[in-house]
């Protein structure tokens, strides 16, 4: 069997990523006090530049979300996570994620998750325009591996980007209702008729 897994909100929960990046402002600019702000004010528009100009640090926005996205996260794999990698070691598990190549690459590290993988396809690795849910990725993935829609399920949550390409192809494709886009319903293609609140359930 072949499961095509998204990573954040599916694998592990991208709030934690947050958290950890949060962490690492406020150490970097030596300021704890940081930490709570970030959490208190994230959803806030306004956020980064309420924080710069509250302490008085020299930056930009701009190297804020830098520094956020090429820090070297504190992160780790939910044992639902691990028990279902496990469980499915010996078929064919395909990666594909969406985001800054280097950001989400240093998530596959930190989680140490690649064994697991016949292939790993950070989208950004071929450019903004290839990210979820142009179909390029997954042609790479159809054209090297073979993939037969029945052999192939694929395990997302965000009906944004992660069906409506594999829902094209045939394949059986499974929504967790968790992470940043559990409340967003979408019609078909996008969204998927199969919904779950654990992956241990698939």
């Amino acid at each position: 069997m072949n499961y095509v897994l998204d990573l954040d909100d599916t694998l592990y929960p991208e709030i934690s990523w947050r958290m950890s990046a949060f962490k690492f402002l406020a150490d970097y600019f030596n300021i704890p006090e940081l930490y709570f702000f970030l959490i208190k004010n994230q959803n806030k528009p306004t956020c980064f530049i309420d924080m710069i100009d509250r302490y008085t640090i020299k930056t930009s926005v701009t190297d804020l979300i830098r520094l956020m996205k090429t820090h070297d996260p504190t992160i780790s794999l939910p044992k639902e996570s691990k028990i279902f990698l496990e469980k499915h070691k010996k078929d064919n598990l395909f990666l594909v994620t969406n985001g800054c190549a280097k950001m989400q690459v240093a998530k596959i590290k930190a989680l140490d998750i690649a064994h697991y993988f016949k292939s790993i396809q950070v989208c950004d690795w071929y450019g903004k325009s290839y990210w979820k849910p142009a179909p390029f990725v997954y042609n790479v993935l159809v054209d090297h591996f073979d993939l037969k829609k029945e052999d192939t399920i694929v395990i997302g949550d965000n009906p944004k980007s992660d069906f409506l390409i594999p829902q094209l192809y045939g394949w059986k494709c499974y929504r967790l209702l968790q992470g940043n886009f559990k409340d967003l319903h979408l019609n078909y293609p996008y969204d998927c008729k199969n919904k779950v609140t654990s992956i241990l359930s698939i």
